[in-house]
């Protein structure tokens, strides 16, 4: 089951850009294994409208732009077939392709590549979607700036490509497909932390901006239902009544007639609290009188003002020193704060609470594009302190929200270390520079039968409204584990369980208190268990580290699993007892009978002490 670091043998190629394959695989130019298909779509045709976006390549429109950007026709549109590369002339370097899972129509706008040999396409998906190869797609696109550069199959149909065979080529997608699904499972884990700790901090700003700090002051009715009581001593202001509020039409084109700037732009705001001279802002110029009503002021607030979901209405940032040159651009509105009545902080913390951003989100109008006019700014209402009352909040604010702040920002760090492992672990792979010809399937798989001992009438209900019946447990079986190959085996387990409930590592020998010791810290970070495997006599084994349950089971992964060629050989095996939390065998399942329906590559009754 060793990832090798290495193919064996290598040749050299004469590319600059690709110096080296397997010896075995061999480097065609794409012309030679894809064809430009071009089969026009039938009138009045009800087939499926397809499109290819840079980070998630294929997918039908209607799922992901389901208010607008219809096409009113898709007669003489392209058909696109299963296994089919299509291609973005105009971002293929931008990562705009990918292969369609899909049978359906596309743009006459896109090229759509079909094989010429046999071949896994999905490896080309992974190929194509490289740095190396978008670098190439740029410099063999044609156009006079970045954003009118065109690739043409002329030029695509000349690049290089490696060809493993075919065999390879289906181990190295089943492969990646395994990493990315444990890869995805972490980020999701990650992101629903940053969504808890967003949801902290939000409680923490709303009662501060609403009820203040004291907790013991006299509270009195605002006469606003959705804003309920305040502090009897504050205000409750409309904001035009304490901050002036301006709309920007600037756009992000450049004309030789208007004056030269920096653009704060809707995602500038939308993704920082602050907007800062530091930041990396578009240049683009304005007119004059714009610059003299849109030039960002400290204090001055920002706010996105329209986009295509009410969410993100009304998200707000602040700038906290002038920024000469720096001019407010289109989407966004300015709010420049009355002197001696609201601080552009406070204004910021306020507008950014949980009750203010539910009334934006009431106001927003529109069908394919929400926005909120300047008459519903002006009229949002908040609650307005004392200006020396105001100064005590947002420090505290700052304070409390500090730690969250902190930890937010490490966990999106750990995303995009992430991400940046994904992207490097399918550029080696798929270049070869990687062999995965020795990563294989989990040795053992088990389902729990959680209905064994149900009553008759619960089991029929729970086959109607409920998938809860049964339980995936994967299981990655070694003769030896010691301190030299340790992480490689656990981690080999870990890929190989990114799908199941339970994942557990099994070894019939373990050498040295050092290897357990590292077993249980990775298992502190990934979940998956460790079982002492009794040769002699299996009911005898002991579970040294219980595994981590997850609660859902990646049934798609589960499916592409029995769909790929090294996983026919998979079979029912008989029974196996689960072990207990005593760390015996005989009932780790925790509900349900304590025994695993098991299939396996190799027979349960064979003698030798491991699979490998």
């Amino acid at each position: 089951m060793t990832v090798a670091s290495a193919y064996p043998t290598y040749r050299r190629t004469d590319l600059n850009w690709f110096e080296c394959v397997p010896e075995s695989w061999a480097i065609l130019r794409t012309k030679q294994m894809f064809r430009l298909v071009i089969e026009r779509a039938p009138e009045n045709n009800q087939m499926e409208l397809l499109s290819v976006y840079t980070h998630i390549g294929v997918r039908p429109r209607k799922s992901l732009e389901q208010r607008g950007n219809k096409a009113s026709t898709t007669d003489g549109y392209w058909v696109v077939k299963k296994g089919d590369i299509i291609c973005n002339k105009l971002l293929a370097w931008m990562g705009a392709i990918g292969v369609s899972h899909y049978e359906g129509v596309t743009s006459p706008a896109y090229d759509i590549l079909r094989p010429l040999k046999s071949c896994n396409t999905d490896y080309y998906h992974f190929l194509f979607r490289t740095k190396k190869y978008l670098q190439q797609f740029k410099l063999r696109s044609r156009g006079i700036m970045d954003m009118r550069l065109r690739l043409y199959f002329d030029q695509f149909g000349q690049i290089p490509i490696p060809v493993p065979p075919r065999p390879e080529q289906d181990q190295i997608v089943a492969y990646l497909r395994a990493q990315d699904a444990h890869i995805a499972r972490f980020i999701k884990t990650k992101r629903d932390l940053i969504k808890l700790l967003t949801e902290q901090k939000l409680r923490i700003i709303d009662h501060a901006v609403t009820h203040g700090l004291d907790a013991s002051v006299t509270l009195k009715p605002s006469g606003i239902e959705w804003l309920g009581e305040v502090p009897e001593h504050w205000e409750v202001a409309f904001i035009k009544h304490i901050a002036d509020v301006r709309f920007s039409g600037v756009d992000k084109h450049s004309h030789d007639h208007e004056t030269p700037v920096r653009l704060c732009n809707y995602t500038d705001v939308y993704k920082n609290d602050r907007i800062t001279g530091d930041m990396d802002l578009m240049r683009a110029t304005a007119t004059e009188a714009e610059i003299a009503r849109l030039t960002l002021k400290a204090g001055d607030v920002i706010l996105t003002k329209d986009s295509e979901t009410p969410d993100d209405i009304g998200v707000p940032a602040w700038v906290p020193e002038n920024l000469p040159g720096v001019v407010c651009a289109y989407h966004l509105g300015l709010l420049r704060p009355v002197p001696n009545r609201v601080l552009g902080e406070f204004l910021f913390r306020a507008i950014g609470s949980a009750r203010t951003a539910q009334q934006f989100h009431v106001l927003a109008t529109g069908v394919t594009r929400f926005a909120l006019g300047k008459h519903d700014v002006k009229n949002a209402v908040v609650a307005l302190p004392p200006v020396e009352e105001q100064q005590s909040i947002c420090r505290w604010i700052t304070n409390e929200c500090q730690p969250l702040d902190d930890a937010i920002a490490r966990t999106e760090e750990e995303i995009k270390l992430i991400r940046e492992y994904r992207d490097r672990l399918i550029a080696d792979v798929v270049t070869g520079q990687m062999d995965v010809r020795g990563w294989l399937y989990p040795d053992v798989v088990g389902m729990e039968d959680l209905s064994k001992e149900w009553h008759r009438e619960v089991r029929d209900c729970v086959t109607q409204y409920s998938d809860k019946r049964t339980k995936l447990w994967s299981f990655e079986a070694k003769l030896l584990i010691n301190r030299s190959n340790v992480r490689e085996c656990f981690f080999q387990a870990v890929s190989n369980s990114s799908w199941a409930n339970f994942g557990y590592l099994v070894a019939a020998e373990i050498d040295g208190t050092d290897t357990l010791k590292e077993l249980r810290m990775l298992f502190a970070a990934h979940g998956i268990g460790f079982i002492k495997l009794d040769v002699e006599n299996p009911a005898d084994s002991q579970v040294l580290i219980p595994t981590r349950e997850r609660d859902e089971i990646d049934w798609d992964m589960v499916s592409r699993l029995a769909r790929e060629p090294g996983f026919s050989g998979i079979r029912e095996a008989g029974e196996a007892v689960l072990p207990d939390r005593r760390g015996a065998l005989g009932g780790l399942g925790r509900s349900g009978s304590g025994r695993l329906t098991v299939y396996s590559r190799w027979p349960m009754t064979s003698r030798r002490s491991s699979p490998r």
